[in-house]
Parts: structure tokens; C-alpha cells; sequence
């Protein structure tokens, strides 16, 4: 085993900012797999995941960094018995950490797990949420009407499993769970929810039917309302197993990204799937080589294309790399990239950034000081860690307003935006009935990108929206305030 040798490479961004690329691993002589990781709103990143001796009687354990990748600090979090981490998000004044906690070891079983972290690491609260039986979250989302949803799957008497949502206050406290199943002899693991344009929800996971072998796993999709009463489910079976990870609404429906064995060309292969706005299949796509590949997220980009991470044994310098698809709107590749060494590396959480790139989260046996270490890849706007240092200013050929981050947020965020000639510029924040609540720029700006601090802790929560005028050109974007 070998430690990760680093690379730092600057390329002009925002005026007071350059973008960075690099490739770091963080751990000791034990197991670390990092599970997701954030930007988060000092331009740095926080990873979470576990610590374990040989994968078993994991840890929480979290790895805070600044932009270039370098150590914040870290911190160990251990329960009664042991907890694993899958999500994460930034608030006003922390962080939140979700995932699942064994609360028996005889028999075996976990509750859902939702954690409170200042900046620093330290523990504000925890909560717990379950039953008599087994329950383990897999994701964490910003509520629309406030709080936060975690998702995954609850064990039924028989071991018979359902999808479980857990709606929680922006303290921690339950404000209701639903149970989503099906027969008798099914098992359902729910994988990821997303908020919906209506103030509801989508689950995708998949199904093993248990009456018909291994070979039955299908997609299952849940939409739901604000309360979590089913608006309408869909199950997609193709031939062979499909395993669904990830799901993102577009303006027409949603994707769906996952793996199936039986798409495709080689073993396992990722398949990205367009599905109408009920939930009916549009089109399939499918990336891969002769061998195995698998996804486990999808984010949608501003171009309205799509990034998809996982591992790939196909291509790539090891038994398995982190593999990173960069699609259009169709699912057409626009890019693939892969990162590791020799050994198995497998990226398990991806999202863009501020600065135009792209940051990537798992583990990796190739680059540790001991078993596996978190490993996480930090690239350019083109999926690139260069290895030539370029300082060519950046060419700004648009203009271009920026989602603000975090989002949501509270009370503080940042509005960032380019311009490509220099030009008078109005930068102003409205709520829901047009009045205009904020004046943060107004003054002739320069070429190039800009970044600028609100702070709406005199407002009420809700949906607001900020508006960019640079002489002909005219943008507007929705940001959500949650208190």
C-alpha cells in the first residue's frame, strides 16, 4: 500500500479565487469508506462515512477539509455499538449527519440515525428513529415546508422490507414516517428521495421478489404528497436484475441511474433510464466496458445534462477505479473519467462545484495507510486533474448566473455570477410576491466572476428568488430559506 502523492493545480476563477485540483486520501491503519461528501459554505468539504477493523463494528467517522483538500480536522463518533454514515448536509450553524445505528447486536438491529454537528465536530444532538425491527437510512434531503427527510427501508414481520421516509423538524424531531411495501415475499431497499416541484416527494430503490431467485431485482418508484400519502407508484422490471441508486426530477419526469446485469454489453453495467412524470419508462441508456461497472449517484447539472459516479472494472489502472460520466440532457456521454491506483477504488458520492468542477468521494485499497482510506478527487470543469500547472487567465465568453450555495440556507448564503463584458449591474433578492427584500449590487462590475454574501436573518422562511440584470442580459433563480 501506498500513500497518494498530491497534486495542486490553479486555475484563475473568481477574482479572489482559483479553482484547485487535487487527489487526497484520509485515514489510519484501519478501514475508512467515506459514503458522501459536501462543499461546504467556506469553499472547503466535509466527508462522512466509517471507520472499522476490516469492515466490521464500524464507527462513524468524518473528515473535515479547506479547498485544497488539506485536513480541518477529524472526529470519531462512537455509539453503543456501532453506526455507519451515508449523508450529510450543511446548515446555518453546522451540520447534519444521517445514516444508521445498531441498537441490538443479538439480534443484530438499526434505527435510522440523525446527527447534529457544529463546525467544529462537536455533537449538538442525536436522534433515533424505529421500531421493534431492523431500519437503515441511505439518504438525506432538505425539506421543502422545512425540516429534513430521511429515507431507506424498514423491516416487516416475516423479513418482509418496505421503503420508510422519516419526516423530521429542523431540531431532529419526528413529524411523521410512512411505510411503503408490497407482497408478502418482497423486499424493498430504498436508496435515495428527492423533493418534488409540488412539494412532495420521489423514492427509487429496487425490489427483490424472493418467490422467484436472485435474478428478480426490479426499480420501484414512490411519489408522494407534502405528507407523505402515495401520489402514485411504478415498478419497472426489465429482464435480469436492475439495482436503482439515484433519482433527479427533470421538467418532463425523471431519471433514474443504477445498474443491471443484463443492459449493456458487459457484466454489470450502469444504466441511466428517462421516465414521463408517472413514472413510465422513455428511454435507457447504458455505459460501460466488458467487464463490471456500477453507479450509485446522479446530480443534474445546470445544462441540464446530468453527472453520474460509481466504479468501473472495465477501464481504468486497478481491479476497480472511481468512474465519472458526464452526460447531456439525452444521457448522450459527453466525458468519462477514472481515478485509483492499483487496487480497488470505488467513488460512491460526486456533485459539482462553486468553481466549475467536480468533487468525488468513496474509498480506496490503492492509496491508504492501512486497509482502505477515504479518497477523495477534486477536478476541473472538464473532470481533469492536470498534470501540467496552468495559469492562463480564463476566457469568460457569457454571462451567467449562478445557483446561490448553500441552498437552502440560514440566514447566510453566497450569489455568484459572470460576466463576460463589463457592463452595469443590478443584483437584487424579491420574496414570492415580488417585493423586493434585498439590494446587493448595483454598480458598474468588471469582466469576469463575481461572489457576494446575503444575509436574510431579518426575513422569514420561505422561497425567495434573485435577479441578475448585466445590461441585456437578465436572469432569475430561486433560493429556499429554512429556519
Amino acid at each position: 500500500m501506498r500513500k497518494l502523492a498530491v497534486l495542486l493545480v490553479l486555475i484563475p476563477f473568481f477574482s479572489s479565487l482559483a479553482q484547485i485540483t487535487f487527489q487526497k486520501n484520509y485515514g489510519t491503519y484501519l478501514h475508512e469508506q467515506s459514503r458522501a461528501v459536501k462543499q461546504t459554505s467556506d469553499g472547503g468539504y466535509i466527508l462522512v462515512g466509517d471507520q472499522s477493523t476490516g469492515g466490521m463494528n464500524p464507527d462513524i467517522y468524518v473528515v473535515k477539509t479547506d479547498a485544497f483538500g488539506d485536513t480541518n480536522w477529524t472526529r470519531i463518533y462512537k455509539r453503543t455499538y456501532s453506526s455507519i454514515a451515508r449523508a450529510v448536509l450543511e446548515t446555518s450553524d453546522g451540520f447534519l449527519v444521517a445514516g444508521s445505528d445498531v441498537v441490538t447486536i443479538a439480534p443484530a438491529r438499526c434505527d435510522f440515525f440523525l446527527m447534529k454537528i457544529d463546525h467544529q465536530g462537536d455533537t449538538v444532538w442525536t436522534r433515533t428513529y424505529g421500531g421493534s425491527n431492523d431500519e437503515q437510512a441511505f439518504d438525506l434531503k432538505a425539506a421543502p415546508d422545512g425540516g429534513y427527510i430521511l429515507c431507506g427501508q424498514a423491516e416487516e414481520a416475516g423479513g418482509r422490507m418496505s421503503y420508510w421516509l422519516v419526516k423530521t423538524s429542523i431540531s431532529g424531531d419526528s413529524v411523521w414516517a410512512e411505510k411503503y411495501g408490497l407482497g408478502p415475499d418482497d423486499r424493498l431497499y430504498g436508496k435515495s428521495v428527492q423533493a418534488t416541484s409540488d412539494g412532495g416527494y420521489i423514492i427509487v430503490g429496487y425490489v427483490d421478489d424472493t418467490t422467484v431467485g436472485t435474478s428478480a431485482d426490479y426499480i420501484y418508484l414512490v411519489k408522494t404528497g407534502v405528507g407523505g400519502t402515495v401520489d402514485w407508484t411504478k415498478s419497472i422490471d426489465l429482464p435480469g436484475s436492475e439495482l436503482a441508486y439515484g433519482i433527479q426530477e427533470v421538467s418532463d419526469g425523471f431519471v433514474i441511474v443504477g445498474h443491471s446485469n443484463t443492459l449493456g454489453t458487459g457484466g454489470w453495467e450502469i444504466f441511466l433510464m428517462k421516465t414521463d412524470n408517472l413514472g413510465s419508462e422513455l428511454w435507457t441508456r447504458t455505459y460501460g466496458g466488458l467487464s463490471d461497472e456500477r453507479a450509485y449517484r446522479i446530480e443534474k447539472m445546470a445544462d441540464n445534462g446530468f453527472l453520474i459516479c460509481g466504479m468501473t472494472r472495465s477501464m481504468g489502472a486497478g481491479s476497480s477505479d472511481y468512474y465519472l460520466i458526464r452526460t447531456d440532457s439525452q444521457g448522450d456521454t459527453l466525458w468519462t473519467r477514472t481515478f485509483g491506483g492499483t487496487s480497488t477504488d470505488e467513488a460512491l458520492d460526486a456533485h459539482p462545484t462553486d468553481d466549475g468542477g467536480y468533487v468525488i468521494a468513496g474509498y480506496s485499497q490503492s492509496y491508504t495507510a492501512g486497509w482502505a482510506d477515504f479518497f477523495l478527487v477534486k477536478t476541473n470543469a472538464e473532470g481533469l486533474v492536470p498534470i501540467v500547472q496552468t495559469r492562463e487567465p480564463e476566457v469568460i465568453q457569457s454571462f451567467r448566473l449562478y445557483q446561490n450555495y448553500p441552498n437552502p440556507f440560514n440566514p447566510t448564503t453566497a450569489i455568484s455570477f459572470q460576466l463576460s463584458a463589463s457592463s452595469f449591474v443590478t443584483l437584487k433578492v424579491y420574496d414570492v410576491t415580488g417585493r423586493e427584500v434585498a439590494n446587493l449590487v448595483s454598480e458598474r462590475l468588471t469582466t469576469g466572476k463575481h461572489k457576494y454574501s446575503w444575509n436574510a436573518s431579518g426575513l422569514a422562511s420561505g422561497i425567495y428568488y434573485y435577479q441578475l440584470k448585466a445590461g441585456e442580459y437578465e436572469a432569475r433563480r430561486k433560493l429556499l430559506l429554512l429556519k
